[in-house]
């Protein structure tokens, strides 16, 4: 006999992030908690995904989220999710978007040089 564990997925609108190093020490205090197996941050938009076995309390995470100093605002939740596929689309497009960013920054930067080399 085969035993899924059932999956939860969280959307908590968090309000106090300012940089990618806000999005980090959310991620890596909130991974520490037993059953958490997914926790993406996204400062920009003040997002963060959290994919757990149901053995998570939520409440559990909001009180980390609180003790760092951030507000937990608004909570959306998924408990009918039997894989991670939502926050693997959502790491996906933030890695795409972030390529994009960096081949931009990388063009932009390659014509300043030209234009100075020129002159």
């Amino acid at each position: 006999m085969v035993c899924l564990k059932k999956i939860m997925e969280h959307k908590l609108q968090v309000d106090g992030m300012v940089c990618s190093g806000c999005e980090m020490i959310l991620e890596s205090q909130i991974k520490n908690i037993n059953g958490v197996t997914k926790v993406k941050a996204k400062y920009a938009s003040g997002e963060v995904f959290i994919t757990h076995d149901h053995n998570v309390n939520i409440q559990s995470i909001i009180e980390i989220i609180v003790d760092l100093d951030y507000k937990v605002v608004n909570i959306a939740q998924n408990d009918n999710i039997q894989s991670e596929k939502g926050i693997n689309n959502e790491v996906k497009k933030e890695s795409n978007m972030e390529n994009k960013k960096l081949i931009a920054v990388i063009v932009i930067m390659l014509a300043v040089f030209l234009i100075i080399k020129t002159q």
